[in-house]
């Protein structure tokens, strides 16, 4: 049975953060849809936006949204930090995890966001990279 295109997509997009280069990070990383704690520590949220059909009905392309989430109240150097092993891990790179095709991650931003309105002792900051999918 062929894999769908998103399927594939988000296996290549897991990939990048079961990794044994970003697990040493000791990054704190879940999927979209996770509700924090009110700790002030530190974590990611991986957001898939697939949104752009392209060349074929097997392609599409989109934005990966990172929220990072860091104490408030320190500045954002963290999340500056953070960004910068994200791009380490994804900004340029071709990831070829899935038999259905590939994935091509383009160059990031970084928009700070302020203080979770959830959750006052967090700061949140939106790392945002594209990518388009390519499949076969």
């Amino acid at each position: 049975m062929a894999r769908s295109k998103y399927s594939s997509l988000q296996e290549d997009i897991n990939a990048i953060f079961a990794s044994q280069p970003w697990l040493d990070l000791q990054i704190e990383t879940h999927p979209e849809g996770f509700v924090g704690n009110t700790y002030e520590k530190e974590y990611v949220v991986v957001t898939i936006i697939a949104s752009e059909p392209k060349t074929s009905i097997t392609s599409v392309s989109g934005q990966i949204l990172i929220d990072i989430y860091i104490p408030a109240g320190l500045g954002l150097k963290r999340a500056y930090e953070i960004a910068d092993l994200l791009d380490e891990q994804m900004a340029g790179k071709v990831l070829y995890n899935t038999l259905a095709g590939t994935t091509q991650l383009g160059s990031s931003s970084l928009q700070g966001r302020g203080t979770d309105k959830d959750n006052q002792s967090l700061y949140r900051a939106i790392y945002s990279i594209p990518f388009t999918f390519f499949g076969v």
